[in-house]
């Protein structure tokens, strides 16, 4: 049982990284969107922009050693990937929609 999700985060250079949520598959969506929105200033700097997205999947949680994980593949799911793609900052949602991270944020917060 759960509520399991991924975010597909894929850097300019190709490498993937996997964001993992074991409880708040559901909310996803709108946690990206929040993230992105706080993000904006760092939607070209990778390495702040991963950061900043599973802080906001974690922020509620952030002791406990369950329920989140990062990696370089798929974790168990229950919905489609949100891709977030750092070359073009663009999402693709669970409709397979390619949405600018703007038109993403204003359709998911």
């Amino acid at each position: 049982m759960g509520d399991r999700a991924n975010i597909n985060f894929v850097e300019r250079d190709g490498g993937e990284l996997y964001f993992y949520t074991h409880w708040h598959g559901t909310e996803l969506p709108k946690i990206l969107a929040r993230a992105l929105d706080r993000g904006r200033d760092r939607w070209t700097d990778e390495s702040y922009l991963a950061r900043i997205i599973f802080s906001e999947m974690i922020k509620e949680e952030i002791e406990d050693t369950t329920g989140f994980g990062i990696s370089t593949y798929r974790g168990d799911y229950e919905y489609s990937d949100l891709v977030v793609n750092c070359a073009d900052l663009d999402v693709r949602d669970r409709e397979g929609n390619v949405l600018m991270f703007d038109e993403f944020i204003e359709e998911y917060k």
